[in-house]
């Protein structure tokens, strides 16, 4: 049902559900009063359940598969780089950068070596100043060219007037040649985040594997903006994100449910929060939770091919028939 009206339709069965009961419990359970209303909500019901089995079970995903790691920061690091942050000292910051990219790039190795053909970190993976982003991303292109994948180079870029300047929260994405082919601003950025809010443009290139696009963390929680990836045809979806404890879970379920309304499978890749991997049926093909491990990167095998779904065509249409976004 999420595929064809997005979220919209369930919420209305759910709260549709919760009408019907209170209507019955006013006509007193009186069955030839309520056999009408509650034979039509069992049917429509019946219908979506039937429907939504019969997809599932006779329509699963047939095409091949491709590797992709998601890699997440030392938290050792991360910690002592905060406290750099907070004195203002910007040798330590610049060192203890250094050392949490070094560390990066180490597991970005160890998830290419495990077999994965795209590898991309999680938010705020690495915090840089802009003049040292350079360098970094040379040393990213030379990764990119010694393993041969696509890599996810997730950076904050910040000047020393860090916090009253606000920083860019991008990812950069570097094709196995060392090209760089996309660069994406956090469009939609929690309310009170410090950083520049970019233009909105989802950016979705081609490789010999799939049709990519990719967004960040709290974009994915705006079903009308993340549906431009679906209009674009969009295979997978790749969300560098970074949460906390008490939305962790509720965050990355969220996330799946963009996935089965326009028909490209995900990975996402969090910390303090839960990375996860679903096809474009919404089934979890690889799970981390962060708050119960200290494994820092996660191997999913992901179809190649999406679908085209009819919310990705027809958008709110369901819900608010003079819109279509």
């Amino acid at each position: 049902m999420v595929s064809v009206t997005g979220l919209w339709g369930l919420t209305f069965i759910i709260i549709w559900f919760a009408s019907v009961v209170n209507w019955v419990w006013e006509q007193g359970f009186r069955w030839p009063q309520i056999r009408l209303g509650m034979g039509i909500y069992a049917g429509i019901m019946a219908v979506v359940l039937l429907l939504g089995g019969a997809r599932l079970v006779f329509f699963p995903s047939v095409s091949g598969t491709i590797r992709v790691g998601s890699v997440t920061a030392s938290q050792t690091i991360v910690i002592q780089l905060r406290k750099c942050l907070e004195n203002e000292d910007w040798k330590c910051v610049r060192r203890t950068s250094d050392q949490l990219f070094t560390v990066l790039i180490e597991d970005s190795q160890q998830a290419a070596r495990a077999g994965a053909n795209i590898v991309f970190w999680q938010e705020y993976a690495a915090r840089v100043l802009h003049s040292d982003e350079q360098a970094f991303i040379e040393r990213g292109r030379e990764l990119a060219r010694q393993e041969n994948i696509y890599l996810g180079m997730v950076l904050f870029t910040m000047t020393r007037a860090y916090p009253d300047e606000f920083g860019e929260n991008k990812v950069i994405w570097i094709a196995p040649s060392g090209e760089v082919i996309a660069e994406y601003l956090k469009s939609r950025p929690v309310p009170g985040e410090t950083c520049i809010a970019g233009e909105g443009n989802i950016p979705v290139f081609h490789s010999p594997y799939s049709k990519i696009a990719s967004v960040i963390c709290y974009d994915m929680d705006f079903p009308g903006f993340v549906r431009r990836a679906g209009q674009a045809g969009a295979d997978l979806m790749l969300v560098p994100a970074r949460d906390w404890k008490e939305v962790n879970l509720l965050h990355s379920q969220m996330a799946v449910f963009r996935a089965i309304e326009n028909g490209f499978s995900l990975v996402r890749s969090t910390d303090q929060g839960v990375s996860v991997a679903c096809d474009y049926q919404g089934q979890i093909l690889a799970r981390l939770d962060q708050l119960t491990t200290k494994e820092r990167f996660m191997i999913a095998d992901i179809p190649i091919r999406g679908v085209t779904t009819i919310y990705s065509r027809i958008g709110v249409l369901f819900a608010c028939p003079n819109r279509t976004a």
